[in-house]
């Protein structure tokens, strides 16, 4: 059996330890990683490079996984969101909830412990006196003096040095007394359900000085000998593991420690040796501690020097042999590596040295479950030429070479890989694989990890920072990209947005789902067989109507706004004469023009609107007196374009084409124009509640002069009004222009094939994109062959690249809504929709 007891006392981020040396920690944010392009990820190593270049001496960086509060999981959903006035979303969140209780979602924390030199000679001398001090007063069982306010100035003083040198980019952070209380309780706990979330780092007001004692001190049992018999004890290579028992826990946790002995000979190439984070691909929990002697270039060179003496001795004693077999010597091979060290030293005059101790560990509540995640481990890096040990006799040594406040010891020390500062940066083990937002709704799980962590989209919170929020979703057939356009929409309403959309698809996918949402608070528009009017006149105010219908009549009947057609429309269209006039529909506007004998310009105009009016058809949205107009305060409105004939890109981009087009791809693009206005009229009509446009199969308005442009709008000015533009296509290419492409933030791609596979690839990481995406891209929610109907399997749907609002891009899956009902209707797109005939 053997315990262990090093802290005295801790006060802030400040610990006083057994041995009279203050240790500081931090906790430090890890960099994002997911943006595979050549300057991204230069960028993170290059920030690892000036951390370890920042450090001089003994140093501890330790990453732990720590699992989340399901609570505070979805507190997330709820932040910013009035949940007395949404419960159709106070309904989703606590079903997630209930969902959620049997997952373990869980990330990774890191922090940075380093032992504090004292910045005086008074300060050494009582660090001294307290080591001595502290032997007497535990020989006789005296209490523990508190430490004096020189002392604690002292090492602050020396931890703020400390600090200031840390690169900002990691925003270090004082760790609490409450944060070493955790790291205390889950290297005792490891494996076990007991696992409590870390806490929050909240760097405290005042020094309260809380006893080393009132950690709770584990009985460690290396081989676990107190579990077998004494002929087993005579087999310790069968039981190279730590049993932990501690009074945190019922059970004991069984735990196997490993150190890294062998890595490639190729050393440290970057980019593809980020080994440490590989960790977070298995299904399984490992913490891990890099033990750090970092020292100065000109130290290590007097340090080295002897080093050099010695192989120049041994050489001159093997002047002459070539070993065994005629090939270089080991002996050569150590003078050629310390070589090339020495040139690398030389490369920067802020190099250091660095010997760095790599140690991992799993654990289980057996040690069947613990030895199995090991050999796991030991066999994935095997494979890349990394070579770890369960060291055998040295699990307990390992295990304290863990725990911050714990000095080195030359066991540690013999496991140290020779480093300079940039090569242990290629390794960047303060990463993060984190997508989304901090809160907003449950969008996806990030499988980046295998811990599954959430993935939060707030297009709100983006426009609130004075960001665009909107979302680009591209996917070929079958592939998820309108169930997505659906969540998102449906997680924007059901947290008190209003949403509209242009809904293309024949079977009025989109109508079902809106109706849904909030039924009586839902408006839907079958444009050829419309129930609402879209009459601008009529569903507008006076101030707003005469634009609205001098651009749908310019459009529709092919004239120019300044021609004198156009001029003598606007004059018509002027509010004082339409009120004098007796003006409030396009029905009255055309009887009206009719009336107007002897004006040439009223006389064409009533012929080609006649044109349109005359044709059942097409008329009655705009000229059936008898429909209600579209009440534009409905949370969701959508129009329904199914059958409705379009321009198309051929059409739009040849003047012969287009002057040759038919009556009902005129009708089409002139109302494709009036959806464009009015949804840019409803989604900007106030700042105080986010609205949301949504447009599938977006060729159809991006192709449209008028509909790109309120596309670009929304882009640049819906952050103004709290409005976004959520916008889905089976290719990239049809978002768009390349600047509206690239002005959306947030670009969601499902499975693309073909080329089009490298055009979603360049629409998540830009023009640097690897073969390797395209290719991930492609095989994202594949069909089962052996599925007649080709669908896709269930743990495979919704698989998605994102790059989000910051610009990081990883692969996650889409959730869908926990509510039966609002997954029913994501889902099923029948012919019948809502009173919608076909």
């Amino acid at each position: 059996m053997f315990s262990s007891k090093q802290i005295l006392w801790r006060t802030q981020n400040l610990l006083l330890t057994e041995s009279g040396t203050w240790w500081a920690m931090w906790r430090l944010d890890p960099l994002p990683y997911t943006d595979p392009s050549p300057k991204a990820r230069e960028q993170v190593r290059s920030a690892h490079e000036a951390l370890f270049q920042s450090l001089s001496g003994e140093a501890l960086l330790i990453g732990l996984t720590a699992r989340e509060d399901h609570a505070e999981l979805v507190n997330r959903m709820m932040e910013g969101v009035r949940m007395d006035k949404c419960p159709e979303y106070l309904t989703e969140v606590e079903l997630t909830l209930d969902a959620l209780a049997g997952a373990p979602v869980g990330d990774r924390v890191i922090w940075l412990a380093t032992p504090l030199r004292p910045d005086s000679v008074k300060a050494r001398a009582l660090s001294l006196a307290r080591s001595s001090w502290h032997q007497v007063t535990s020989a006789v069982s005296l209490p523990v003096t508190v430490p004096s306010e020189f002392e604690v100035a002292a090492a602050a003083r020396s931890a703020r040095r400390i600090e200031e040198a840390i690169p900002g980019s990691f925003h270090p952070v004082r760790a609490t007394a409450a944060e070493t209380t955790w790291i205390h309780f889950q290297a005792q706990t490891r494996g076990l359900d007991s696992s409590a979330p870390a806490p929050k780092s909240r760097e405290e007001a005042t020094h309260v000085f809380r006893s080393g004692r009132e950690l709770t001190e584990p009985l460690l049992d290396e081989g676990g000998q107190a579990d077998v018999s004494a002929v087993e004890r005579f087999n310790p290579f069968r039981r190279k593991y730590l049993k932990v028992d501690s009074a945190a826990a019922d059970e004991s946790s069984y735990q196997v420690l490993m150190a890294l002995t062998g890595y490639p000979a190729a050393g440290w190439v970057f980019p593809g040796v980020e080994w440490l984070s590989w960790l977070d691909q298995f299904p399984f929990d490992t913490d891990w501690a890099i033990r750090l002697h970092v020292f100065s270039a000109a130290i290590a060179k007097k340090k080295n020097k002897s080093a050099e003496r010695t192989l120049d001795d041994q050489l001159s004693q093997q002047a002459g042999s070539t070993g065994i077999t005629g090939n270089v010597t080991a002996l050569e091979r150590n003078v050629g590596e310390l070589q090339e060290f020495h040139q690398r030293m030389n490369a920067d005059d802020r190099e250091v040295e660095v010997q760095a101790t790599f140690i991992l560990c799993v654990a289980g509540t057996s040690p069947a479950e613990a030895m199995e995640k090991a050999r796991a481990i030991k066999s994935h890096y095997k494979e890349t030429e990394f070579i770890f040990d369960d060291v055998l006799g040295e699990q307990t040594t390992l295990w304290e070479a863990m725990q911050p406040g714990v000095p080195t010891g030359q066991i540690v020390r013999e496991y140290a890989q020779l480093a300079t500062g940039k090569d242990l940066s290629s390794v960047v083990p303060l990463i993060s694989k984190q997508l989304g937002d901090d809160y907003g709704m449950l969008f996806a799980i990030n499988q980046e990890t295998a811990a599954g962590h959430p993935v939060y989209l707030n297009p709100y919170a983006s426009t609130q920072a004075n960001f665009s929020g909107s979302v680009a979703v591209c996917g070929e057939l079958g592939g998820g990209k309108s169930v997505t356009l659906k969540a998102l929409g449906g997680g924007i309403v059901d947290r008190g947005g209003r949403l509209v959309v242009i809904d293309r698809s024949a079977p009025a996918e989109y109508a079902k789902f809106a109706h849904s949402l909030v039924p009586d608070q839902t408006a839907i528009v079958e444009i050829l067989r419309p129930k609402f009017s879209l009459d601008p006149i009529r569903v507008f105010n006076a101030v707003e109507s005469p634009l609205m219908t001098h651009t749908l009549l310019s459009s529709m009947l092919r004239m120019e706004a300044f021609d004198e057609k156009g001029a003598f429309l606007g004059e018509v269209l002027d509010p004082a004469y339409m009120t004098t006039h007796k003006i409030n529909s396009l029905r009255d506007l055309l009887d009206h023009l009719r009336t107007l004998e002897g004006v040439p310009e009223a006389e064409q105009l009533a012929r080609t609107m006649n044109v349109i009016a005359s044709k059942p058809d097409l008329s009655a949205v705009l000229f059936d007196p008898d429909l209600p107009p579209l009440p534009l305060d409905k949370r969701a409105i959508v129009f329904c374009t199914r059958k409705m004939q379009l321009p198309s890109e051929a059409e739009l981009k040849s003047d012969m084409q287009f002057k040759a087009m038919g009556i009902q791809k005129i009708f089409g693009s002139a109302i494709y124009d009036l959806l464009a206005e009015i949804g840019r009229a409803v989604c900007f009509a106030t700042d105080e509640e986010f609205a949301a446009f949504l447009v599938d199969e977006a060729h159809h308005m991006t192709l449209q002069p008028r509909g790109h442009e309120i596309c670009m709008q929304f882009v640049l000015e819906g952050r103004k009004s709290a409005a976004a533009f959520l916008i889905g296509t089976q290719a990239p290419a049809h978002l768009g222009s390349k600047e509206l492409r690239s002005l959306i933030p947030v670009r969601i791609v499902h499975r693309l094939t073909g080329d089009l596979s490298k055009e979603g690839a360049e629409l998540i990481v830009g023009e640097k994109y690897s073969q390797e995406l395209v290719e991930n891209i492609a095989k994202l929610s594949p069909p089962d062959p052996r599925d007649p109907d080709r669908k896709v399997p269930l743990d495979r749907r919704g698989e998605c690249y994102i790059r989000d609002a910051r610009g990081r891009s990883g692969q996650c899956r889409v959730l869908l809504p926990f509510r039966a009902d609002r997954r029913e209707a994501m889902l099923t797109t029948p012919p019948s929709v809502i009173g919608l005939e076909d």
